[in-house]
């Protein structure tokens, strides 16, 4: 029946705002961003990437990114994210598959993508799906970060995101980021 599903939300609504109250707003701060330390087959290599903060919004990103197969809606990207706690990463605490990776980015993000295709390319061109293989030199490239909403209430603590890119249930690479979640920074 119906209402009985409708009693146990009623519950589980009343303990999600309380939880937002006590925690209010969640802000985060990106420590580091680099490659995993997975073994990839090295279609996709990052190099001496390298993030640091310029403002509270705004990050700069330095390092390459070599593509060496072309990036396409074939690939799948495999989000994880754990806890730091007691001195290791916990297990995932989260973990979410999201297929047309080409098509997500350049829907979601294209200010972003733009951007980086107009860097590494010596005249404008319209961004289009695939990606075909390059070298994308970062060099102090400004990212600024938008304030995510986070649907839920997060704890206080470290976090690593990992983003897996995968081609045929194959690892062509991995890049984490490690953030500081604080809800009391605002």
């Amino acid at each position: 029946m119906w209402y009985h599903r409708s009693i146990l939300l009623i519950p589980a609504l009343f303990l999600y705002v309380q939880a937002r109250e006590i925690l209010g707003p969640v802000s985060y701060e990106i420590e580091n961003m680099r490659a995993c330390d997975i073994k990839t087959n090295g279609k996709m290599v990052y190099d001496n990437v390298r993030v640091s903060r310029y403002n509270i919004s705004t990050y700069i990103l330095s390092g390459s990114v070599v593509l060496n197969t072309e990036f396409n809606d074939n690939m799948k990207v495999v989000i994880s994210t754990n806890v730091w706690m007691n001195g290791a990463w916990r297990p995932t605490i989260f973990q979410r598959t999201l297929s047309k990776p080409c098509t997500l980015m350049t829907t979601f993000v294209p200010v972003f993508v733009e951007k980086i295709m107009t860097q590494i390319l010596s005249e404008h061109q319209d961004f289009t799906c695939p990606i075909k293989p390059a070298i994308f030199n970062l060099i102090d490239f400004p990212v600024t970060v938008p304030d995510l909403p986070i649907p839920i209430p997060v704890p206080k603590g470290r976090y690593r995101v990992q983003l897996k890119i995968l081609e045929d249930d194959e690892m062509i690479g991995c890049g984490e980021v490690i953030v500081m979640v604080d809800p009391k920074l605002n």
